[in-house]
């Protein structure tokens, strides 16, 4: 794991710069868990089992970052983080581009290309917003919304996916 965020208020700033993994499982590029307030930006990521993982953290934003080949995720929620945007990150050839396993979440103005399975995975969650993204040549679905309710979807491209645009 390259960053651990284990502090509330924190802006982690990567100015364009990247940092790079060895594709170890269990490791990511920037970690942070039971935290408020976070930011990650302007952070290039590629070669971990997962480029940014947020866990039981709340109100933060993951903004303009390149998310590339990692293992599993290039970004994911998990476990109860709620009022996370997600927000302008260019994210590729990931096994999933982004996996959210939390409510009450933006995702917008993202693009999402040639992730090996979905472009966004969501499962079981409820009142996510998902605006204005664009999804192209997914492995399987697109969007693939596996249990919840209340998820909205709107604007934005979802072409080329091997699986359904949306389902």
């Amino acid at each position: 794991t390259c960053f651990n965020i284990t502090a509330d208020n924190i802006t982690l700033d990567g100015s364009g710069y990247s940092i790079n993994g060895d594709k170890g499982i269990g490791d990511y590029g920037v970690i942070a868990v039971g935290r408020t307030n976070v930011t990650v930006k302007n952070l290039n990521i590629s070669n971990f089992s997962r480029g940014i993982r947020l866990e039981i953290t709340n109100n933060s934003l993951i903004f303009n970052n390149t998310l590339i080949n990692n293992l599993d995720n290039g970004i994911g929620l998990y476990q109860f983080g709620t009022g996370i945007k997600i927000i302008n990150n260019k994210v590729s050839l990931n096994k999933d581009g982004l996996y959210i396993v939390a409510n009450n979440n933006t995702i917008q103005d993202n693009t999402l290309d040639s992730n090996l399975l979905r472009g966004i995975f969501l499962e079981a969650v409820t009142t996510n917003t998902i605006k204005d993204n664009i999804i192209l040549g997914s492995g399987g679905d697109g969007i693939l919304i596996f249990g919840g309710y209340n998820n909205e979807i709107s604007g934005g491209i979802v072409n080329g996916s091997l699986g359904h645009a949306i389902r």
